[in-house]
């Protein structure tokens, strides 16, 4: 917890700890140290379940998405697409870290946009984002999403919550695409194995890779690879990690 109040704001850290030691019982507003305005909701189980303090601690704490720094002119960015965008927080982070950039977001679970869009209002920063209410993928059909917060994944059947399912790709093809962020339970192999990602105008991507099967780092790295990126992990556990990845 206090790895979590060291990401905020001193007015904010104050106010979260009061809020913790209250029982949390309604969402607290904060700020983090790098601009971003954004609420913690209470957590709760089933179709209003939430993990809004797992993602801000991965994201403001552990700062996941830092690499993405590296190198680069921050004002230069122009268009970040977030591939998975939760609660809004990742796009919140790129939004404050490139004054210049847009961001396009991915999100299918409607509790989740709902929560991205007030936290972008919060933030004031709505304006600078095109979210698209449907899970990423390369053909647009229906699929059930399971209701486990930020770890929801994506089948063809069974119990769950019915959500859209776009294709991507004329959403991202003919634009120049500075950094691509991909966070979608597994939904990565879908879209990187698809012959037209080699054709997109993607300088960088920051993704998380998910053990499914057969699939995992080894098949992302080389995927990668093939697609003309220097790939490198981080962060990486036995099932999941990140990979941050540059055109070579």
């Amino acid at each position: 917890m206090l790895d979590f109040t060291r990401a905020l704001t001193v007015p904010s850290a104050l106010r979260y700890l009061a809020w913790r030691a209250g029982g949390g019982r309604a969402a607290v507003p904060l700020r983090a140290r790098c601009g971003a305005r954004f609420e913690i909701r209470p957590n709760g189980l089933g179709r209003l379940g939430n993990n809004d303090y797992g993602v801000a601690y991965e994201i403001f704490s552990l700062d996941l998405y830092r690499v993405a720094l590296e190198g680069v002119k921050r004002d230069e960015v122009r268009l970040v697409v977030d591939l998975g965008a939760n609660v809004g927080l990742s796009a919140l982070w790129f939004l404050n870290q490139f004054p210049a950039c847009r961001v396009l977001a991915f999100e299918p679970h409607p509790s989740h946009a709902a929560q991205a869009r007030r936290n972008w209002a919060l933030g004031g920063v709505a304006e600078r984002v095109e979210l698209v209410e449907a899970g990423a993928g390369t053909r647009t059909r229906m699929a059930v999403l399971s209701d486990r917060g930020s770890g929801s994944t994506v089948a063809a059947e069974g119990d769950g919550l019915s959500i859209e399912i776009r294709d991507a790709f004329p959403h991202l093809t003919g634009r120049p695409i500075d950094l691509m962020k991909i966070d979608m339970e597994g939904g990565e192999y879908e879209l990187l194995a698809d012959p037209r990602f080699a054709g997109l105008d993607v300088r960088a991507i920051v993704m998380e890779w998910h053990a499914r099967g057969e699939q995992g780092l080894a098949w992302c790295l080389q995927r990668l690879n093939a697609l003309g990126y220097v790939a490198e992990p981080y962060a990486t556990g036995p099932d999941n990690g990140m990979i941050w990845a540059r055109r070579a």
